[in-house]
């Protein structure tokens, strides 16, 4: 009997401490459970804000880039003569691969011809929006012996903003610049000593912001 008695204690230990194992290991196992999950939550909510913040970057970057963009294309030179005018009193054309009487070669250039008894002229609408007028204006190698007085002047209104040096028989290209700043209405004369024919190539008149 007390074998038996013994036996059993020793049975009833065993299966106690069994128990005890199983329930430190499950305990084990959840804490280890519960750690992994906390983890996964944090790294989660740390990749949320990284992306967040990498959107609010690359969405900083696009606004800065099409800033950028906006105020380099503002300061882009404008041709001139491709505005419309609002009233004019010339023939102007485009012409290309055109030589002047220096020999100098230009893609693109505009063409100035009339018979004047008059200043021959042609007005822009600028709205006050440019501040510099850049030009160059020469004679056509087909008119390098004429020595007909021509030259070009600027108007704001009425006011005399320019007028440039005289192209005659063996004179160079002649570049200029003017402030227009302010400018609502543009006008430039093309202007002839003898009253008689203004032939001139202008390879560049643009307005700028």
């Amino acid at each position: 009997m007390r074998r038996l008695y013994i036996i059993s204690l020793l049975s009833l230990s065993i299966v106690f401490a069994a128990g005890c194992g199983n329930q430190k290991s499950t305990s084990v196992e959840n804490s280890t459970n519960n750690t992994v999950a906390e983890s996964e939550t944090q790294a989660e909510a740390s990749a949320e804000v990284n992306t967040e913040t990498s959107s609010e970057s690359e969405s900083e970057s696009t606004q800065a880039l099409i800033q950028e963009q906006k105020e380099t294309e503002e300061h882009i030179p404008v041709n001139l003569y491709e505005l419309s005018t609002i009233k004019d009193d010339v023939k102007i054309s485009e012409k290309g691969d055109v030589t002047d009487n220096y020999g100098n070669v230009y893609q693109t250039a505009t063409k100035v011809q009339c018979y004047v008894d008059h200043k021959a002229y042609s007005t822009y609408s600028l709205d006050g929006s440019y501040l510099k007028l850049k030009g160059t204006i020469a004679l056509p190698e087909e008119r390098k012996n004429d020595d007909n007085t021509k030259w070009l002047e600027v108007y704001s209104g009425n006011t005399l903003l320019y007028t440039s040096d005289s192209l005659t028989a063996g004179t160079p290209p002649i570049s200029f610049e003017v402030d227009i700043s302010g400018v609502t209405e543009l006008t430039l004369y093309y202007c002839s000593s003898t009253g008689s024919l203004v032939s001139m190539y202008i390879p560049q008149m643009t307005v700028e912001k």
